[in-house]
């Protein structure tokens, strides 16, 4: 028997709007479950890691135009030393990070703690001294961290650089692209392992709960068919998941307890499907099994006494059709003679 081909985009609209086919789902090969997890998975990673570039894109790009700006003072670094014209202190009110440059020889301690307390108030915070850059990249820590720049140099292969050099060698517009192809990679793989084991143990937990109400209300459903159904009802989750995710990385839109929110959703499309498969099996008045025990249906149980009374009859009926049998032959000769009599009368 051919199974009917339905191909990606309408089997997300299925798993969303058309809860009656999550039989077929589930009648289905679980490695076609699984192809579609994957490829919905792949869908998702590309539109997050999209946006993980587009947003790292604007950054860069704004880091850039201010590197190229006046503002931003000319220095040299060469031998592992910097060298700035002038002093910098600048603050992001987008980005809430902080830059501030200041090559001053032998730089006093205090106002090296002067600039880490200055720094502790944002989210991000550089600082290059004449030998070594200063950073601290999380907000809800004190730890700073220090590097030399001989390791930022062996790094990226450079021996000496200046703001001329910087622009035109490594802010170019090819550099740039490149850039962003090894950012997109790199986004792509991180987030679609996480992806991966993520949704995972969603399906897990989703199928576990699935199986278990389907014994609840006694509806013959494996583990597997489970599986599959757990990630058809996840669709939905994993989209609105997906779009939510867009929308905070670029406004930090929030939504409190999303979380849970993803869950119930998958639990609300796991026990309808089960219903409904269980009120189609109904319908169609076939036997619901649980656990290997026939049950009849409601139907099969108002039928069981009709066909028991026909039995009956049926064994008393056969007695008195052949006593009339019997007596209906004497009956037609009688009236055959009576027949004969008038018409010879009448004859008469």
């Amino acid at each position: 028997m051919e199974t009917e081909k339905i191909g990606f985009f309408k089997r997300v609209k299925m798993a969303i709007f058309n809860l009656e086919k999550y039989g077929t789902f589930a009648n289905e090969k679980f490695s076609k479950a699984l192809k579609y997890l994957i490829l919905l998975i792949v869908i998702v990673t590309v539109c997050l890691a999209v946006t993980s570039v587009i947003k790292l894109d604007k950054q860069v790009g704004k880091l850039t135009s201010f590197i190229k700006s006046e503002e931003f003072p000319d220095f040299k670094l060469k031998d592992g030393k910097l060298d700035a014209k002038s002093k910098l202190n600048s603050y992001d009110r987008e980005y809430d990070g902080k830059l501030i440059i200041d090559t001053t020889e032998d730089l006093p301690d205090e106002t090296l703690k002067e600039y880490k307390k200055e720094g502790k108030e944002v989210s991000y915070t550089v600082i290059f001294l004449k030998d070594k850059i200063v950073y601290r990249f999380d907000i809800n820590s004190d730890n700073w961290y220090e590097t030399t720049y001989n390791n930022a140099t062996t790094m990226f292969g450079v021996s000496e650089l200046t703001k001329e050099k910087l622009v035109n060698d490594y802010l170019n517009d090819d550099v740039i692209f490149q850039l962003r192809v090894v950012l997109f990679i790199y986004a792509f793989m991180t987030i679609l392992l996480m992806n991966i084991v993520i949704l995972l143990e969603d399906v897990l937990i989703i199928s576990i709960f699935g199986w278990l109400s389907s014994k609840i209300a006694r509806v013959s459903v494996s583990l597997t068919k489970c599986f599959s159904l757990g990630i058809y009802s996840l669709t939905l989750s994993i989209i609105l998941s997906t779009i939510y995710s867009i929308v905070n990385s670029f406004t930090g839109f929030t939504i409190r307890y999303f979380e849970i929110m993803y869950m119930i959703i998958a639990y609300i499309y796991m026990i309808a499907s089960i219903m409904i498969m269980k009120d189609g099996n109904k319908t169609a008045g076939e036997a619901v099994t649980v656990e290997g025990e026939v049950l009849k249906t409601d139907e099969e149980k108002e039928e069981d006494p009709i066909k028991e009374d026909k039995k009956d009859k049926k064994k008393k009926i056969p007695e008195k059709e052949d006593k009339d049998k019997e007596e209906i032959p004497e009956d037609t000769e009688n009236k055959e003679e009576s027949k004969k009599e008038k018409k010879s009368k009448g004859d008469k």
